[in-house]
């Protein structure tokens, strides 16, 4: 298994959705090894892209975060039907624009879509097994020639010239993610 710890300085890498909350929700045990890959992001010792779609998907995710946070809902379904009944809730959100403001203070490359990686993106999930977000992914890889991603998705392993680098457990809590 390749440790984000590990990776070469220069590396360009794909940073993934999980790389990100692990970091931002301060995940018990992968928080800390998370951080430190940021951290060198940052300091331009790794060269970091995230896809649009990371991006997309990581607002969602701070959105029902500080929902529920705020009570209005225990689960995603209630959050999700709380805001169609009252989209003026989200007026109430501060950290969810904070945190991705951060994201933009990283020096990380962001890769807006483009059609050759939408239709690439199809066979890609039909030969690898991808859900079709992590096939978008390596789409998005494969176009800006990227072969390295720092994810905790074992699925991402499947692709052959794809290397894939996983945060390590720092053991003050379940290593599940």
């Amino acid at each position: 298994m390749n440790e984000l710890v590990s990776i070469p300085d220069g590396t360009r890498v794909i940073i993934d959705t999980n790389i990100i909350l692990y970091t931002a929700l301060d995940h018990p045990a992968f928080q800390q090894s998370c951080t430190d890959f940021l951290i060198r992001v940052e300091r331009e010792e790794i060269q970091g892209f995230i896809p649009s779609v990371v991006l997309q998907e990581i607002t969602h995710h701070f959105i029902i975060s500080e929902l529920m946070e705020k009570g209005y809902g225990k689960s995603v379904v209630d959050c999700i039907a709380r805001y169609k009944r009252d989209p003026l809730i989200m007026n109430e959100l501060s950290k969810t624009w904070i945190e991705i403001q951060r994201l933009f203070k990283i020096n990380c490359t962001i890769l807006y879509d483009n059609p050759e990686m939408v239709r690439d993106s199809i066979p890609i999930s039909r030969n690898f097994q991808l859900f079709t977000k992590d096939a978008y992914i390596v789409s998005c890889a494969q176009f800006n020639k990227i072969s390295h991603i720092a994810s905790n998705d074992k699925d991402f392993s499947r692709v052959p010239w794809l290397s894939v680098w996983k945060p390590q457990s720092d053991n003050r809590g379940s290593p599940d993610s």
